[in-house]
């Protein structure tokens, strides 16, 4: 058990399956180009810097007649890899198919929106893994696990839920998530300057410049026959089983556990104007038991239901890919665990809703190109 009044634990993070974690911007067909099976993020604004004087005036033509189309064609047909880029990287086959069938224009008009892209968070030196993103998984996770050998029941409440029936309000159910949390985390009510999570910092990751592609996002369904419903493309890490990439994102998690003594002090602070205490007992953490055991418990039943999932809607290549997870799991080290985060990581991997008695039936999952979305392997350094 690793346990030290503060610990800096040096961490990783190997994406198996491609992760999205947006930036909450989309870029244009003008953004970006791709040539050769490779896509480069350029400026608009360099690119025209090193136009000559004709193709400037050509392309300031069609600026002035708002001819979108023509001018992200203009662009890629334009566009030589000595100009530069911000940041280069390979991609599918099929996405530069996809890329070359539309920037030209689009058989109907919906599909000329097709070619944005949703772009990774990070800089304009590289991608990185925000804290919060591992943090939030990791909490749940942690939550989840000290009601495994309990009984929850509860609605657990998607926001979607509130306009639909059953529901009237979510006020009810989200009132008492609020006391399943509290008891898991040892307060009497749960108080977000109390919570012992505040305990726990996780650094974003190191920033690589090497360490996307681009993948097809669709939402599979069990209710329907149908294709998957597209949902765009997107940035996403390279990944061991669909590119047979290595990636590897390093991160510090550091631990700050309270020594006994401060035990008293600690309740002197959180006392309430009632004189109630906030905290009934004080929580400490250690990276092997209180996390990693956790995580192990809620990503196995995470990928289990996954597996059932895509069985249930005859997804053999989702369904070969989640086998082949649970087989590699099979050979991770006591300092490594399967997690699932990012866009698509899917409610089952956000909420208490495996460990609930009142488990809501999830009928879609993210994909991406036909693969589930968002697994990698965290891992920390024994030192």
């Amino acid at each position: 058990m690793i346990k030290r009044d503060i610990a800096i634990i040096k961490c990783q993070l190997t994406p198996v399956t491609p992760i999205h974690i947006g930036s909450g911007e989309e870029l244009s067909s003008c953004d970006y180009i791709i040539k050769d099976n490779y896509f480069f993020r350029i400026s608009l604004e360099e690119f025209f810097e090193k136009l000559n004087s004709k193709k400037k005036e050509e392309f300031l033509k069609l600026i002035e007649k708002d001819r979108f189309i023509e001018i992200r064609k203009f662009v890629k047909d334009n566009y030589n890899e000595k100009f530069g880029y911000i940041y280069k990287s390979s991609i599918s086959q099929n996405i530069g198919i996809k890329y070359d069938s539309k920037i030209g224009g689009a058989i109907n008009n919906n599909e000329n929106n097709l070619l944005s892209i949703c772009e990774f968070v990070g800089n304009y030196q590289g991608k990185y893994i925000p804290g919060s993103s591992l943090k939030g998984y990791i909490r749940t996770a942690y939550i989840a696990n000290e009601y495994k050998n309990k009984t929850l029941n509860y609605n657990i409440i998607r926001k979607s839920d509130l306009k639909t029936a059953p529901f009237m309000s979510g006020k009810k159910e989200s009132e008492m998530d609020k006391e399943v949390c509290a008891e898991a985390l040892g307060l009497n009510i749960l108080e977000p300057k109390f919570d012992p999570f505040k305990n726990i910092t996780i650094t974003d990751s190191n920033i690589l410049n090497s360490a996307i592609t681009i993948g097809n996002f669709q939402r599979a369904n069990t209710k329907k026959v149908d294709a998957p419903l597209p949902m765009g493309m997107h940035e996403v890490t390279k990944s061991l089983f669909v590119t047979g990439d290595n990636i590897v994102f390093n991160f510090n998690l550091i631990i700050k556990n309270f020594p006994c003594t401060l035990d008293k002090k600690f309740k002197e602070l959180s006392a309430n104007k009632d004189g109630s205490i906030t905290i009934k007992e004080l929580k400490e953490f250690y990276i092997d038991t209180s996390i990693f055991e956790p995580l192990r418990e809620m990503s196995k039943r995470v990928l289990e239901d996954d597996i059932l999932f895509f069985k249930k809607s005859n997804n053999y290549r989702c369904l070969k890919t989640c086998e082949k997870i649970k087989e590699y799991s099979k050979t991770l080290k006591e300092n490594e665990v399967l997690i699932k985060i990012g866009k698509g990581s899917g409610f089952n991997s956000k909420t208490l809703n495996l460990f609930n008695k009142k488990q809501k039936d999830i009928h879609t999952r993210v994909v991406v190109d036909d693969y589930p979305v968002g697994w990698g392997v965290l891992s920390y350094i024994e030192e």
